[in-house]
Formats: C-alpha cells, structure tokens, sequence
C-alpha cells in the first residue's frame, strides 16, 4: 500500500480522534459514527488489521458502501478468509476482482466459474491456471463472452478448437481464425465460412496455400479481396486479376505493392478512380512516360502528390 495514503489516514486519526498514530484500534466506531466516504475508503486502503477489515465487511455490506468492499476484494494482502467472504458478495464486481487474486483454491474458482455473472465467468476464463476440465466446462458457455475468452486462450487442445470453429457466434469463430495454431483443415474450413469476417481473418494469416489464397482473391466480399491483394508473394496470375478487380479499394491497394509490373502501373496509372491515381503517383519506380502522364492529371491533387514524391 502506498506509504502516502497510510500517513494521510493516520494524519486524519491523529487530527480527528487524538494523537494515537495506530489507525487500527479504536477507529471503527468513527467509521460508524461519521459516515465519512474518503476516511472508510482510506482505512479500506490502508489498515493491516485483518478484524477491522472484516468489520468493515459486515458493516459497509449495502449498496452505498460497495466502493469499501472492492477496494478491500483489489488488495493482494487479505486472508483466505476475506477472499472466499468477498467470493460470495452480493456484487459481480466484488466477485470478478476476487477471480484475479493468484492463489485461489480450487473449490473457490470451480465455484465462480459457476457464477451467475457472465463477467465473473470471464474472468475466470482469463486465469492462466485452470485445469482442462473447468476450460471445457466454460467452452460450452451460454453466454458467447466466455467462449470467446476461451477461444483466445494459449495452449488449448484441439478437440475444443474444433468445437469452438463451429460456434454458432461469429465472433468466437474469428478468434478461432486469429490463432497461430490452426489445423490446415481449420484454416481451409475457415476460409469457406459465412461470415465475411471470419474469411478476412484467414485472409491475413502468413502462410496461406495456393488454393486458398487463390480461392479467397475471387471472394465475394471486397474486404476479402483487399486482405488477399494486401498480401505478400502473390502470384502475377493474382495481381492481374486484382488489378481489375470492380471494387476500387482492391486496386488502391494493388497500386500500394512493391516491384509491380511496369504494365500494372502503367494500367493503373489510368484508373478512373482518382484514389487509385494518388497510390500510383506516389510510386518512386515511375517510367518518364508516366511521370509526364501524371504532372498533367485532371484531378490536381494526383499532380501535387507526384510532385511532392518527386521533387518536382
């Protein structure tokens, strides 16, 4: 606990009840009497006396006083005591910062993963030692929340990776994609799903092969394209078909590629869309032919931007 604060609280004792600088002995009774939030939360904060702290817990139990309760569920340095009390507080919030004390016991987090609160069971989700059966337990979640959590665990096996690629949440399905260790089957599977966003996410993924990259340049959804024209070592076959793509975000982006053919430029460099023109422009590989092309553009923005990236 900051030094600070406890010196601010006893200063308070020393100012308001005496000259006694042991904030822990007589002071209840003040909490009581006062009803002084700054003084009950400071005391909360500092006090190391365990019998206070439960007092306090009893005492300051309503609504009102909920800030007291969590300041003493943060603290690293309660008893096992307090924390399976604080384990059953009334408020979530009190309960979730009880998920995040290191040295829980078994029975006490089989029970919060048992929580009411969806936040309670994501927090447990969170923690870095449960055991196997409790993460297959909070996998088959009700709430999408906590197999999503799941989902973005480490070291998972893969009977639950499975289970959690076909979640009937799309969002579980692209933390899923986003895993670096997927199955070549997950990845192929992924790349065919219904959500648009999940098919991007597998888009991105280094390593991709031919036939899905392939698969994924022809997509329906221009978000998809854009990730596949994004990527590097495409094929020319690819490039070309992109460079024509209808949608002229894809061909912005294709504009953007390194070591582009000197066609693909030159086609580009005539686009109609003047975003796709701008890309090109600043290209610092631009033949002479098209660098005179682009200094009499009709948009004047393509020819301040070709001026500008070749000092011109």
């Amino acid at each position: 606990m900051p030094e600070k604060t406890k010196q601010e609280v006893i200063k308070y004792h020393q100012e308001n009840l005496g000259k006694d600088d042991d904030i822990n002995a007589d002071i209840f009774d003040t909490l009581q009497t006062e009803n002084n939030a700054t003084l009950n939360n400071a005391v909360a904060f500092a006090t190391t006396n365990e019998l206070l702290l439960e007092k306090m817990l009893d005492y300051f139990k309503d609504d009102e006083h909920y800030p007291v309760r969590l300041i003493i569920a943060e603290r690293a340095d309660i008893s096992a005591t307090l924390v399976q009390k604080l384990a059953h507080d009334p408020d979530p919030n009190i309960r979730t910062a009880i998920t995040r004390h290191q040295n829980l016991n078994e029975a006490l987090i089989k029970r919060l993963a048992n929580d009411e609160d969806c936040d309670v069971r994501i927090a447990i989700a969170k923690r870095l030692n449960i055991n196997d059966q409790l993460i297959q337990k909070l996998s088959q979640d009700k709430e999408w929340r906590v197999r999503y959590t799941i989902a973005k665990r480490p070291n998972i096996n893969d009977d639950i990776i499975q289970e959690l690629a076909n979640d009937k949440d799309p969002d579980v399905r692209i933390a899923i994609a986003r895993r670096p260790d997927l199955s070549d089957a997950l990845i192929q599977q992924l790349s065919q799903d219904e959500e648009y966003d999940i098919r991007y996410v597998i888009g991105e993924r280094l390593n991709l092969n031919d036939s899905i990259v392939q698969k994924l340049s022809e997509d329906e959804n221009d978000c998809v394209r854009i990730a596949i024209a994004e990527r590097d070592n495409l094929s020319d076959d690819i490039i070309q078909k992109l460079a024509n793509d209808e949608n002229f975000g894809v061909r912005v982006a294709i504009a953007k590629r390194p070591n582009l053919d000197v066609n693909i430029i030159k086609q580009l460099a005539e686009d109609e869309e003047i975003d796709v023109r701008i890309e090109i422009a600043k290209r610092l590989d631009l033949s002479d032919s098209i660098v005179q092309k682009l200094l009499h553009d009709k948009a004047k923005s393509v020819q301040y931007i070709l001026k500008e990236y070749h000092s011109l």
